[in-house]
This record gives C-alpha cells, sequence and structure tokens, in this order.
C-alpha cells in the first residue's frame, strides 16, 4: 500500500465515522489548557536510567496483576508523577503512536516508507488507590479507537495539551531484527533545531536500550519545576513496578473481555484466586432481584426467597449440633455473606468478625408432638424476613417433645442456590456424626468466581446475548391472569402456602424413558406441561414463564464445587398448541434449548426491558408464574438417608419455601422414590381447591405421557374440575343458549365477587 493510499484511507476512516467525534470532545471536556505550567521560553532536559532487574519486571512479571502493556505503567506512573508536583487527579497527555493501523480491508503499510505518527490525547484519571489508579488509567487507554488516528482528521484544530508522552518500545540489539545492525545508545548531542518545536511543555520520551528503561524530559518549564518532575517519575515508576510484581492475585477489567465470543475464550484469560479478601464484589442480577423484591413497595413483596425446613429424630445432641454448626461458618465462607442495598453488592465477612451462632431450644418436654398442630416456631421461621446486611441469614433451632426432637432450619436463598445448600447440608451432616468423609472445599471461592464472570457483561458474548434477546422482545407477551381471590396488588404481607403430589418411580421411569425416545429433555416436558395448564386457565394463548437455571461457568477447574448463588432464569415464551402433544412438546424443547444458549443476558434483564418497553409499573411482576424444574442425581440422593442421626424420622420431614414477585411457583423435584410436584402459591390469590385441582391434573398429564403414545392428543376433557363440567352440564341441559356474552372464567370471577 503506498502512501498517498494509506492517507487517503485515514481521511476515509474519519467521514466513515463522524460519531468518534464525539469520544474526542467528551475526553477533552475537562481538559486544562493553562493546567502544565508556565512556559519559560527556555528548553532544558533531565533524563534518568532504571535499573535492569526493575526494567525486567516493567516489560514481564508486573503485567500480570493488572493484564496490562508497558504504555499503561507509564502512564499511570506520569499521572502520579504530575499528581504530585502540579496537582490534580485527572490529567490530559498527548500520547505519540505509530500509526500503522488496521483501518480498512486491504490495507497494509507493513513495508511503506513514509511518516505515518499519530498524535492523539488520552485523558488520565487517579484514584485514592495505585492499583485502581493503574486500572483507571489502563481501561482509559482502551477506549481509544484505532490507536487515536481519527483524532487529527476529525479534531485536528483543537489545542492539543500541554504534556507529550512518546514509549518508543525496545531499541536493543535483539529486537532490532539483525545482529549486523544496532542502535548507538551514547549521547548525540543537538539532534533537533531550537525552531523545529512541538508547541508542548513537558514531552517525556521513553525507550529500553541494553536492558535498561531510559527516560528523557524535555522542558520548557523552570528548573526546579523540571528536576521535581523528573525525580517524582522515577519514583512513582519504581514503586508501579513494585506494586505490580508483588501482587498474588490477576485483577482484570472490564476491556480485557472485549473480544470473548464464548465458553471456549475463557482459558485465554485464566482467573486468580484470593484477590481482595473481605472487599464487595458485584451481586448477580438474581441477587439483586431476591434482595429488592423483598421491599414492601413491590407487587408480592415483604417475603424473601426463603426455604423452611423440619427434621424429626427420637433424640438429637444439640451441644453437638451446635458446635457442628459454627465449624461449618468457619469452613465455608459463603455462609458468613452479607449483602448491601445501597452498594447493591456483597461481601464475606472474616470468620474473626461474626459471633459465635447459638442454637435456640424450646423445652416442651410435657407433651407430644402434634402433627396437627404446627408450632410457633414453624409459624415463625417459615415466613421469615431476614435483614440481608447482617449475618446470620439462617436459622437453626430445636423444639424438644416429650417423645422427640423436631430441627428447624432457615435459609435465606441470596446466598445460597439448591446445590450449594445441599452441600452445605451434607457437610453439616459428616462434622455432626464426625466421619470426617467431606471432601475439601474448592480452592476458590464465589468471589473469585463472580469478580471475573461480572466481567463478561462487557464482552460481545454478552452483547450478542443481548441482540438475541433484543429481536425477541417485541414478539414475547405480557403476564397473564388467573382465577384470583383477591387482586395481587392487594396483597401487602403475602404467604405462601403449598401443595404437594408426587408421582411413583414406575410411572417416573417410564416417562423420563418416554422423553429420552423422543428426542427431548425431561424439564422440557415437565414446562410444556405446566404452560398448558395455566394457559388453559387463564385463557391465554401465549404467556411468560420464568425459568430458573443453575448457570455455573467453566472458570475454574472445580466450579461444580464452588458454593455460591449461581441460579439465573431464562423468560420463557408458551404458546399454546391446543391438544397436540407433539407440537407443544417439542417447540418448548426447541425454545428452551435456544434460550439457554442465550442466557448470559439473563431473564431479569430481560423482564427489565420488557416491562420499560411496554411503559409498565417498576413494582409489578413482569412474569409472576415460575417453573422450577430440579431434575437429577443430587436431589435424588438427598432426598434418601438420614440427616444428622441415624434416629431421624425421615418419613416426618416438611418443607415449605416462598419466591418473591411470584403467584406460583411450580417446584417439579426428582426425589428418591420418584417425582415431587409441589406448587408454591401465594394463600391469598387461590383457592385451595383450584390449586388442589391444578397440581392433580399436572401429575395426571405426566401418568399420561408415561404411557400413551404421544401422537395422541392432550386430554383436554380432563382440564376442567368435575365441578366445572357439572355446572356446564346443567347449563347446556336447559337447551336455551344464554342471552349474554360472559364467559365460563368471567362468570367465575363474578361469583367470587360476590
Amino acid at each position: 500500500t503506498s502512501y498517498r493510499q494509506w492517507s487517503g484511507a485515514v481521511a476515509e476512516y474519519a467521514r466513515r465515522r463522524p460519531e468518534e467525534r464525539t469520544y474526542w470532545e467528551n475526553l477533552l471536556a475537562d481538559l486544562d489548557p493553562a493546567g502544565g505550567g508556565t512556559d519559560t521560553g527556555t528548553g532544558r532536559s533531565e533524563e534518568f536510567t532504571l535499573p535492569e532487574d526493575t526494567t525486567r519486571d516493567l516489560l514481564g512479571a508486573a503485567h500480570r496483576a493488572y493484564h496490562t502493556r508497558v504504555d499503561d505503567l507509564l502512564l499511570t506512573a506520569l499521572a502520579r508523577a504530575l499528581e504530585g508536583v502540579t496537582g490534580g487527579r485527572v490529567h490530559h497527555v498527548v500520547r505519540e503512536g505509530h500509526g500503522r493501523e488496521d483501518i480498512a480491508p486491504g490495507l497494509d503499510v507493513s513495508g511503506t516508507l513514509g511518516w505515518f505518527t499519530t498524535l492523539h490525547p488520552v485523558r488520565l484519571p487517579l484514584a485514592d488507590d495505585l492499583g485502581c489508579s493503574i486500572r483507571a488509567v489502563k481501561e482509559s487507554l482502551r477506549t481509544v479507537p484505532a490507536g487515536g488516528i481519527g483524532h487529527g482528521p476529525l479534531l485536528g484544530d483543537r489545542p492539543l495539551p500541554p504534556v507529550w508522552f512518546n514509549y518508543l518500545g525496545r531499541l536493543d540489539a535483539e529486537q532490532a531484527g539483525s545482529a549486523d545492525w544496532r542502535p548507538v545508545l551514547e549521547d548525540a548531542g543537538e539532534t533537533m533545531p531550537a525552531c523545529n518545536t512541538t508547541g508542548a511543555l513537558l514531552t517525556v520520551l521513553a525507550h529500553v536500550g541494553g536492558g535498561r528503561l531510559h527516560v528523557r524530559l524535555d522542558s520548557r518549564l523552570d528548573a526546579a519545576t523540571t528536576q521535581s518532575l523528573a525525580g517524582a517519575l522515577e519514583a512513582t515508576l519504581t514503586e508501579v513496578v513494585r506494586h505490580c510484581v508483588t501482587r498474588t492475585a490477576v485483577h482484570y477489567t472490564p476491556s480485557d473481555f472485549s473480544d470473548v465470543r464464548g465458553e471456549a475464550d475463557l482459558p485465554a484469560l485464566p482467573p486468580s484466586v484470593g484477590a481482595d479478601p473481605g472487599a464487595w464484589f458485584d451481586m448477580t442480577e438474581i441477587q439483586k432481584a431476591y434482595l429488592v423484591g423483598r421491599l414492601g413497595n413491590y407487587e408480592i413483596g415483604n417475603v424473601a426467597n426463603h426455604v423452611y425446613s423440619e427434621y424429626h429424630y427420637r433424640d438429637l445432641d444439640t451441644g453437638r449440633l451446635e458446635e457442628s454448626v459454627n465449624r461449618l461458618v468457619a469452613e465455608c465462607d459463603v455462609l458468613r455473606t452479607v449483602f448491601s442495598h445501597e452498594r447493591l453488592q456483597q461481601r464475606i465477612l472474616p470468620a474473626t468478625e461474626v459471633p459465635r451462632y447459638r442454637i435456640p431450644v424450646h423445652d416442651h418436654a410435657d407433651r407430644d408432638y402434634d402433627p396437627s398442630s404446627p408450632s410457633e416456631v414453624r409459624e415463625r421461621l417459615s415466613h421469615h424476613l431476614y435483614d440481608p446486611e447482617r449475618f446470620p441469614l439462617f436459622t437453626f433451632e430445636v423444639s424438644r417433645f416429650r417423645d422427640r426432637s423436631v430441627l428447624h432450619v432457615s435459609w435465606d436463598l441470596i446466598s445460597l442456590d439448591v446445590r450449594s445448600r445441599l452441600a452445605v447440608l451434607r457437610r453439616l451432616d459428616d462434622l455432626h456424626r464426625g466421619t470426617d468423609r467431606r471432601l475439601p472445599l474448592a480452592g476458590a471461592g464465589f468471589k473469585d468466581y463472580q469478580d471475573y464472570v461480572a466481567l463478561l457483561k462487557h464482552s460481545r458474548w454478552y452483547e450478542d446475548d443481548r441482540a438475541y434477546w433484543g429481536d425477541r422482545l417485541p414478539t414475547l407477551p405480557l403476564r397473564c391472569a388467573l382465577p384470583f381471590v383477591t387482586s395481587p396488588d392487594t396483597v401487602t404481607h403475602p404467604r405462601f402456602a403449598e401443595h404437594t403430589l408426587r408421582v411413583g418411580p414406575e410411572v417416573w421411569d417410564r416417562f423420563k424413558e418416554q422423553a429420552r425416545r423422543h428426542g427431548v429433555s425431561t424439564s422440557s416436558v415437565l414446562l410444556a406441561l405446566f404452560g398448558s395448564i395455566v394457559s388453559y386457565f387463564s385463557g391465554a394463548d401465549e404467556l411468560p414463564i420464568t425459568l430458573t437455571l443453575s448457570q455455573r461457568l467453566p472458570v475454574f477447574e472445580d466450579s461444580d464445587e464452588l458454593l455460591g448463588n449461581f441460579t439465573s432464569t431464562i423468560l420463557h415464551h408458551h404458546i399454546d398448541h391446543g391438544a397436540d402433544t407433539e407440537a407443544l412438546i417439542r417447540r418448548t424443547h426447541n425454545l428452551l434449548w435456544e434460550s439457554i444458549g442465550h442466557a448470559l443476558y439473563s431473564g431479569v434483564e430481560v423482564q427489565r426491558e420488557l416491562s420499560r418497553m411496554h411503559g409498565l409499573d417498576p413494582t409489578r411482576a413482569v412474569s409472576p408464574i415460575v417453573f422450577t424444574g430440579v431434575v437429577g442425581q443430587e436431589t435424588r440422593d438427598a432426598d434418601r438417608g438420614a440427616f444428622l442421626d441415624d434416629s431421624e424420622l425421615t418419613g416426618e420431614r416438611h418443607w415449605s419455601a416462598q419466591t418473591s414477585q411470584a403467584w406460583i411457583d411450580l417446584q417439579a423435584v426428582e426425589v428418591a422414590d420418584g417425582f415431587m410436584s409441589k406448587w408454591l402459591y401465594v394463600d391469598q390469590l387461590f383457592d385451595r381447591d383450584v390449586i388442589d385441582h391444578l397440581n392433580r391434573l399436572y401429575c395426571a398429564l405426566i401418568e399420561h405421557l408415561a404411557s400413551d403414545d404421544w401422537a395422541t392428543a392432550l386430554p383436554r376433557e380432563r382440564y376442567l374440575a368435575e365441578t366445572d363440567l357439572a355446572l356446564i352440564e346443567a347449563a347446556n341441559a336447559t337447551g336455551e343458549a344464554p342471552d349474554r356474552e360472559d364467559t365460563l372464567f368471567g362468570l367465575y370471577e363474578a361469583g367470587l365477587d360476590e
């Protein structure tokens, strides 16, 4: 490519990117033209050289800490030197570039002779902490488009900052390409006439030669200021390099992830462990939803995402249990997590900052346990609303009766997903029994994982997934209505009830085999049946369903063993296919896996955008119908065997749960003896007989698909309850059509009002 062609390409680049002008104008918006000092009119120079070991670190080991380049560290040091001498936390510097940027297809100037040097301003923001300053400067430099080549043609008429910088790179013989030729690094005297000036008050030139960094400051400032700047720059450079090489963990920044397109790109950015223990770190989108969803100003608020369990024993050593719980808290740092409403962040408290956990024991030794009369403890803990800013976010209490002991366990689900909670309970079981069979915890922690994964929001992967959902957004339906006892917006303190049915192992195994034979996942069939039922009883052909899923990216080799909340969601678009079984299930399966393939942009974010697009009240739930499918070996194992002590009466176990901003949450769980269908629902919204019928219908459809040919239609005639069928039959028996336009659903609602 000729120099003329390159010049034309630069002009064309500027014509094609007029929006880049705004970037340069914003970058220079806080430039102080007089901030460089007073021009004395006399040129002077100061020089210094870094030792070989410091230079070696600058060229290599120092960059591991923040994934930096030499320019990043040199300019951070320059900004700190300017701060120390002239003041200010933000500095603007003109950086010289090589200009041979890839700005047009087919352009190759690697062998072209000419003056390609570019000049463009950079903004160097500083922070209180040196590490934060390095990251801030690095990110500012990474935002420069195309090496700054567009600044001249777009904004070349504007005044430039008075401080200039140029790092010439390594001029060592081994970098020059030939052992026969090498630069002579001795003083060559005056190399430029006095009339050939740049207009800069201060020019910093740096290069590496002979294994050492050489720095020269050409200045028109007074001698004292020039000497102070040279001394300060040498000191800050040494400080920056020393700081970086003593860091044991990698601190990535958003720009490091800009080219990540998927899991295959993650090995190029190996994560680190143990960075800034005890520091605040980002919450996941679902954790944010769990945090704010419990607030009283949200529909179906004043309730946390929470699970409550009871275990019954002939006898239970509460002193030993208390000791085991405290050892568990010391081992599992995730149990020491607290959250901040103001920051929307979380923090893991050091073990030394949490008090010893005490297990209250309620003495009822004067009477036997009465299952027909739930205890005060269940009433209190089953809907306990924790303060997420305070430890602990769990509760263990014991009630002693004459014939047994009952262990009450309550968990706020903001810090633990189901898999992690089961793993924590297995560790507690091992600690209490003293068997020492528990495996060592993963070397990394949830903070390490989340520090890394949070940066994926700056990746091409995330942008691609956001674009996918952005394309689907106009087609997504809004929430449906159901046969409510009262309107959801009138429920200020929701109480959740549950209805549980089980499908036996023989039927469940046949159901799974049918799904396998048809080439669909078990979860997608369960979701399709749930959607079919909700669609039928809401009268909506299309409706959104919030689907929860576990999203553990392979960041670490042992990511599957980490403890934390890896829950995410997708927004499933259910379309009713009437009685067509195969069409319903096939579409659900295909769409489910397509959606999961774009799940880096979470369902919480999709719902937020859907609400914004339609101008909805942000405190109302966008998709309050929830499907939680937990199918697999882990839940089957958790349902087997005694917990903590072999005297446990396993058949007496009880559990319940709540989900903020949800009307119904179907917990579709594979258990040791088959399948459990647990419908969690807001008690004030639904008649229990309605939920009873929906759950029985759901299990009946599972049995139907376990036995029948899927080419046959779904038994839609079974969707209505016997009482509703009798009502229809009685109406039809009159032989006269009613002279009104009401629907059956409308008549049902009218009856509720009466």
